[in-house]
């Protein structure tokens, strides 16, 4: 999130991210835990990653932990490439939980 010099919010990524393995840091394009199956597979992508990631997004300010988690990027790639998340808690409407899921 940003916060311009009007004290406006805005929600943003600048599409890049640090790995750390034993102590080496290497670039990835896409934050982790918002990129979508194609971009986690080397695959072409277009604006529909994006809504792919607007959905974490949401989810994460709902539940207050992102939609995939895992302890290895091996992990982290095998949840997002398979689509497994826990359910948005029923305390949502039915609407906001099909919007995400």
């Amino acid at each position: 999130m940003f916060l311009t010099k009007e004290g406006v919010v805005k929600l943003g990524d600048l599409n890049v991210s640090k790995v750390c393995k034993r102590g080496l840091l290497r670039t990835q394009t896409g934050t982790p835990y918002y990129a979508c199956p194609e971009v986690w597979k080397d695959m072409p992508y277009d604006f529909r990653s994006d809504i792919w990631s607007t959905g974490c997004v949401l989810y994460e300010m709902a539940m207050k932990q992102p939609p995939f988690r895992a302890t290895t990027m091996k992990g982290l790639y095998s949840k997002v490439t398979t689509g497994k998340y826990d359910p948005v808690s029923s305390m949502y409407s039915k609407e906001f939980r099909d919007m995400i899921g």
